[in-house]
């Protein structure tokens, strides 16, 4: 979601790659100030659009639509007080690895932690390429968040 309270974040793609429907975009428009100068636009842009990586944003930098003083710029650029930094984005990628009934041996737990005897190539931590869920995945284990 963005911190410019007139946009609007519906359902939309999962990756800034895909096909950029109009109508799911949501536009903004920030006014660079003292505290942010420097910075380089991928990370003002992170820093101020909550739900979104700087990864997906410098996708979306490169495809063009984002403006600084509305021209194109590369994620690279800085920007400077006063600067107008506009554009629209796709609503954030929402997946993730999907809950799998997986049978595991909680050794110990409590609060704080959860031991578990976990079997060979048992994936632990999401990555790429991965068709199983990861071990945090399972539904059988608390979200310490």
């Amino acid at each position: 979601m963005l911190n410019d309270s007139s946009a609007s974040n519906d359902e939309a793609p999962d990756d800034a790659d895909e096909t950029i429907v109009e109508e799911l975009l949501s536009p903004f428009s920030f006014v660079v100030d003292e505290e942010t100068q420097g910075q380089r636009v991928d990370l003002f842009l992170s820093l101020k659009c909550d739900g979104y990586s700087r990864v997906f944003i410098r996708k979306v930098i490169d495809k063009g639509l984002v403006l600084v003083d509305g021209r194109p710029v590369k994620p690279a650029f800085k920007v400077f007080p006063n600067q107008v930094v506009s554009g629209s984005l796709p609503p954030p990628p929402t997946d993730g690895p999907i809950p799998e009934d997986i049978p595991l041996e909680i050794l110990y737990e409590d609060e704080y932690l959860v031991a578990i005897n976990k079997p060979a190539g048992m994936v632990v931590h999401p990555a790429k390429g991965k068709l199983r869920p990861p071990i945090p995945r399972a539904p059988g284990l608390r979200s310490a968040h």
